[in-house]
């Protein structure tokens, strides 16, 4: 290690030490300027007006949730990134080496005697540095992945954003292997750092390196095949490089071979790099052409809904091909199947059935079949059909009919694998229990579309362009996706010769009874009327929720509902750290409510305070972006209620978002009929003005997983 710009080899052996204390100043400093100039805005010093009108927007969340949102994923990342570096740079000044004076010296600074003078000091600083990178990462590490994690989910968008870097790439039931790759950075850096012969340092390198490689190879702990390939044929390279140096150093006389053959697993390496990180920006280019589209078809494609992956591609493929009345058929299915899921959340009953659909079709793979099949219902006659088996127990009645059933399934096996878990349970509970035979054949031509759809594509795949074009697309290499396309392909392709052993199966009353019992394990309750939903209040949290909103409220414009502000429980403290006034739910003219009441339109609004539509004396300052709904209850045009959601937090973004994308559009469109059939149903919702923040509601990985599709 030696000096540089004048300056000596330990200054700047400390300035190396003392790295990661950069990044807090950073964050304090950043903090400071953006804390100075919300306040200089809230007292409209210069020059926060011009920055405004120029589209500037302040930061004005300055609570310890937010913070952390903030800054704790870049420290944890930047952190991670230097620990080789300063577990390095820490056993540097530690490692003393003894001379026959009696005295030892640092090895890589032999002018500096171990433990005197200035060397205590740097010590010190060496010691306290060794224990955070030896025992504090790990043991942070340990708890993360053994302790916090698990205890709140893999899938925890809390989880996911602040910590997904770490164990997001790899299988589910790996997710600590974090642990075992900061292993192999520390025993790397301890044996750099042996006193002893190099010959021996390079076998124990040897041994590190083999036994993780065969943890590797016997794990494959990744998500995904390609970076199981390069992280396994990384190792291997290690492996053979430290077995060729050996070789070398014990018999010269062998580089006439030795060489070529380290340099063709270096070359080929390198190769194995930049076609992962050509695939890595495939991915990118992808995911934005996948923005463009939802936009360009005005579509919503709710990862929370639909398994993007699955096909691979499947959904997206098809509705990129689709004409225009197949378009309109997905876009109908789309807003049935979010309606009913989003209605259904706050009911429990309805929640446990949609789990036992799920848990169904996992075990009867004609079970979609059977229930988008219109000619089942038209067999029931509108007198008969609430007193029919169908409406009673469809589940135990598709069991009892197997037979008849798979004769009308047809030949394909309809692709449930589109769907989410959850969302596929909600699309089978729907079909049971509320759609018209329009909307099952809506259903039924859309899945159909997309079976001949999937068909092309496999055809496609055995061309060279088409399997160029899969190998470049990520999601074939991951293993989940992978085994569950493989699976639903199989089973289409089994389904016509298993069609007959069903049948056959289902005639014993007997083996009906078990496949009640053992392949559906679960017994379904009778379903009667189709219930409403229980409050405009849970509709109101699960759109704040859904758009990751600070705050949402309905303002009532006529008798419906009484002039009365009820935000955050009554908490004045919580009301003032959000920055909700009473000009929030003013319909004064000059104001995007009163906007959007006295036009009869939707408002959006992407900077408050530099929108000339509006009176910023009889505006919220903090209110930046803004969307007025207006809702008629009555369905005669009137405006009876204005529903206003304030400050849209998109994942990853510093600043509230604006709400005019077609996600968020059809998103609100949605909600705000639920919200007008809710307060036409239900006399005892006519009470009061409802507002509430995230703050307020548990958010839940199905939710935020379409906030951050908008």
């Amino acid at each position: 290690m030696f000096g540089c710009a004048g300056l000596s080899p330990q200054t700047v052996w400390l300035w190396q030490q003392i790295l990661p204390l950069f990044y807090p100043l950073v964050v304090l400093l950043t903090v400071s300027i953006d804390w100075i100039l919300f306040k200089m805005t809230t007292c409209k010093l210069p020059p926060t007006g011009l920055l405004q009108r120029c589209g500037w927007i302040p930061e004005h969340d300055f609570t310890i949730e937010r913070l952390k949102q903030r800054f704790l994923m870049p420290a944890l990342f930047y952190f991670n990134m230097y620990y080789y570096s300063g577990l390095s740079t820490s056993l540097v000044m530690i490692n003393c080496m003894p001379t026959e004076e009696g005295f030892s010296y640092v090895s890589d600074f032999p002018d500096v005697k171990c433990y005197e003078g200035e060397h205590v000091a740097l010590a010190v600083i060496a010691w306290i540095g060794l224990i955070i990178y030896s025992v504090g990462v790990p043991l942070w590490y340990g708890y993360l992945f053994f302790c916090l994690i698990p205890s709140r989910g893999v899938d925890d968008p809390t989880m996911i954003q602040r910590y997904g870097f770490l164990y997001r790439r790899f299988e589910p039931n790996l997710i600590y292997w974090e642990l075992v790759e900061t292993s192999r950075k520390f025993m790397f850096v301890a044996i750099r750092q042996l006193r002893v012969d190099i010959l021996i340092q390079s076998f124990l390198a040897l041994v590190s390196v083999a036994v993780i490689a065969f943890l590797e190879f016997y794990f494959h702990p990744f998500r995904s095949k390609l970076y199981d390939y390069l992280e396994e044929y990384s190792s291997l390279c290690e492996f053979v490089l430290l077995l060729l140096g050996l070789m070398l150093a014990a018999s010269p006389a062998q580089s006439t071979w030795v060489y070529p053959l380290a340099w063709t697993f270096v070359i080929t390496s390198f190769v194995i790099i930049v076609v992962v990180v050509f695939i890595d920006m495939a991915q990118h280019w992808h995911a934005r052409n996948n923005r463009i589209l939802r936009k360009k078809l005005n579509l919503i494609l709710s990862p929370s809904i639909f398994n993007l992956e699955f096909g691979p591609q499947l959904v997206i493929g098809y509705v990129s091909a689709a004409t225009t009345e197949q378009l309109d058929n997905f876009r109908k299915m789309e807003k049935l199947i979010l309606t009913y899921v989003i209605s259904s959340r706050n009911n429990k009953s309805k929640v446990t059935e949609m789990g036992k659909w799920s848990r169904l079709a996992s075990n009867q793979p004609a079970l979609i079949n059977w229930l988008a099949d219109v000619r089942l219902r038209q067999e029931v006659s509108p007198e008969k059909e609430a007193k029919s088996k169908l409406a009673k127990h469809p589940a135990k009645y598709y069991l009892s009919t197997a037979a008849e059933a798979v004769k009308k399934s047809g030949d394909e096996l309809l692709p449930l694998g589109i769907f989410t878990i959850q969302s596929g349970g909600g699309l089978l509970a729907w079909m049971s229990d509320e759609a018209s035979i329009e909307e099952l054949e809506t259903v039924q031509g859309v899945l159909k579309g997309m079976v001949e759809f999937s068909r092309k594509q496999h055809a496609a795949e055995k061309t060279c362009s088409g399997r160029l074009k899969l190998w470049n697309d990520i999601s074939y290499y991951d293993k989940a996706a992978a085994k569950n396309n493989s699976a639903w392909r199989e089973r289409a392709a089994q389904w016509k010769q298993r069609r007959m052993q069903e049948a056959a199966a289902a005639k014993s009353s007997d083996q009906v009874g078990v496949s009640i019992r053992g392949a559906a394990g679960d017994q379904l309750s009778s379903q009667g009327p189709v219930e409403g939903l229980e409050d405009v209040n849970g509709l109101l949290k699960q759109v704040v929720g859904h758009l990751a909103c600070d705050f949402g409220i309905l303002i009532p414009s006529s008798n419906l509902l009484k002039q009365s502000l009820h935000t955050f429980g009554g908490n004045a403290t919580q009301k003032t750290k959000r920055g909700l006034g009473e000009a929030d739910s003013s319909l004064e003219a000059g104001t995007p409510a009163g906007l959007a009441h006295s036009q009869n339109t939707t408002v959006y609004v992407s900077n408050i305070r530099n929108d000339p539509r509006f009176t910023l004396s009889l505006v919220s300052p903090n209110s930046y972006t803004q969307v007025c709904k207006p809702i008629s209850v009555g369905g005669d045009g009137k405006v009876d209620v204005i529903l206003k959601l304030v400050n849209r937090r998109s994942t990853g973004a510093s600043k509230p978002q604006s709400f005019e994308t077609a996600a968020c559009q059809q998103i609100i469109e949605l909600y705000s009929e639920l919200i007008a059939r809710t307060l036409k149903a239900n006399d005892n919702a006519n009470d009061k003005v409802v507002s509430v923040s995230p703050s307020t509601i548990e958010m839940t990985p199905s939710v935020n997983a379409v906030s951050s599709s908008t």
